[in-house]
């Protein structure tokens, strides 16, 4: 098996292996639909596998070659590694500073609030968005108010109000 495949155009071996990995993932992937309520402890070691495949993918295909690239410049084995890291690391925090942040559903607020499940009309949630917002401005200003975003179809965050 693998003898033929190494025979093949490495064009059709790169549509072959990317095909295989697309199933593999739309496989695992599918496994939603035959589910409707999966226990946290399973979820918690789908979540670890999946790390654990993300870590060693990230090792084997970005980190060892780095390695193996760096052995004969002028800076130590770990230096681009470590500029690697850094950059990221400041590019997730430049990301995490001006993208939007978290938004809350109507019905996760008021699960939070009640602390258990909600059982009620959650459009009660914008009655108080909007008192919130009536107290805020008279408070602080139209600006204050403005900090409760409503997202359209999905709930409100905190923030910028979209222009």
């Amino acid at each position: 098996m693998i003898g033929s495949f190494s025979g093949l155009p490495p064009v059709l071996q790169a549509l072959i292996a990317t095909t295989f990995t697309w199933g593999m993932t739309a496989c695992g992937a599918a496994l939603v639909f035959g589910t409707s309520n999966v226990d946290r402890r399973l979820l918690d070691s789908m979540l670890g596998f999946a790390a654990g495949v993300m870590i060693a993918a990230s090792f084997w295909s970005l980190l060892a070659p780095a390695i193996e690239l760096s052995e004969g410049g002028p800076l130590p084995v770990w230096g681009p590694l470590l500029i690697g890291f850094l950059a990221g690391g400041a590019f997730l925090r430049l990301v995490d500073r001006f993208l939007p942040h978290r938004v809350f559903g109507r019905l996760e607020l008021l699960e939070r609030i009640q602390g258990e499940a909600y059982a009620g009309y959650e459009r009660t949630v914008d009655a108080h968005v909007k008192n919130l917002r009536r107290k805020l401005a008279a408070a602080g200003g139209d600006e204050a108010a403005a900090s409760i975003v409503t997202m359209p179809g999905v709930g409100y965050k905190l923030g910028e109000p979209r222009a």
